[in-house]
């Protein structure tokens, strides 16, 4: 009598189960090594601060001519503008992988009208593509109403958008990215004077940014803070204080808080010469900021 041949008859069954495990434990393996979360946490940071920082320096070029009557957009707005307060600001687009970023801003306008102190809110959508140059593709005026003139801020002039214009921008040039206005900088002659727990460097400007990479990695600045020390007719003392997160030479997530005090003069052209920098690492907050802008 022919034995039984059970287990040829099973084998295609044991030969199924075993190529589906084998499927299952190489799409496990590959969702492991695909999703690294420092990595995609570093890419949204990254990705988040360089938008922020390209839009706001170009929003506040924008309200700094408005504010010192040099605007192709003038007639769009009140004449005779005095001050623009930036009351609320809201970024939308990037991390939901649309082709266009906008920028709401809500700002407080107080401007001169026979004489007479008058004020507006108005909220405006303004409409970035970065593929495309100019990036400020349209503005939409959302809303507008009449103000207490008393409710604006008089220190929101000229001189308050031009220092935050080189400030978004010059944490484009921190983070390895261009700013928007290539002729904004220049950095040949001034002296960098670093310094990050132990390390320590003092010298020419392209060389500390070389070693300040090398020591912190790679990551996103924001600013948290700015404030004017000193001014003259052409000179300007800036202290900014900036939230840093980002990935280590050995791959760990870190975050930092850096104060750095910049030395500037202005030409008649508008560049900003980088006289002195000064740059210190401090314990950093741990508590989230409410506002995203300074």
């Amino acid at each position: 009598m022919q034995p039984e041949t059970s287990h040829n008859l099973n084998t295609p069954r044991y030969l199924y189960l075993a190529v589906c495990l084998l499927g299952l434990y190489s799409t496990s393996v590959n969702a492991l090594v695909e999703y690294n979360p420092i990595q995609q946490k570093f890419e949204q940071t990254k990705d988040y601060a360089q938008t922020l920082n390209q839009v706001a320096s170009i929003v506040m070029g924008h309200y700094a001519n408005l504010v010192s009557h040099q605007s192709e957009q003038a007639g769009n707005y009140p004449k005779n503008i005095q001050n623009i307060q930036i009351v609320d600001a809201k970024l939308d687009g990037l991390l939901n992988q649309q082709p266009q970023t906008s920028f709401t801003l809500t700002t407080n306008i107080g401007y001169l009208e026979d004489q007479v102190v008058q004020a507006q809110q108005m909220q405006e959508s303004f409409i970035f593509d970065f593929k495309r140059k100019p990036s400020l593709v349209q503005v939409n005026r959302l809303k507008q109403k009449e103000l207490n003139p008393e409710n604006i801020d008089a220190e929101s002039n000229a001189n308050y958008y031009l220092n935050r214009q080189f400030s978004y921008a010059w944490l484009l040039l921190l983070d390895g990215h261009d700013a928007p206005y290539p002729y904004l900088f220049d950095t040949g002659s001034a002296n960098y004077q670093l310094v990050i727990g132990a390390n320590k460097y003092s010298g020419n400007t392209q060389e500390a940014l070389k070693k300040r990479t090398t020591w912190m990695g790679k990551g996103g600045h924001l600013l948290r803070n700015i404030r004017v020390a000193k001014t003259t007719e052409n000179s300007t003392k800036l202290i900014l204080t900036i939230d840093w997160k980002g990935v280590t030479p050995s791959n760990k997530w870190s975050i930092a808080k850096i104060e750095q005090t910049i030395d500037l003069e202005k030409s008649d052209q508008g560049i900003y010469k980088i006289i002195n920098i000064r740059e210190q690492h401090l314990l950093p907050d741990i508590a989230p900021w409410e506002k995203i802008l300074c």
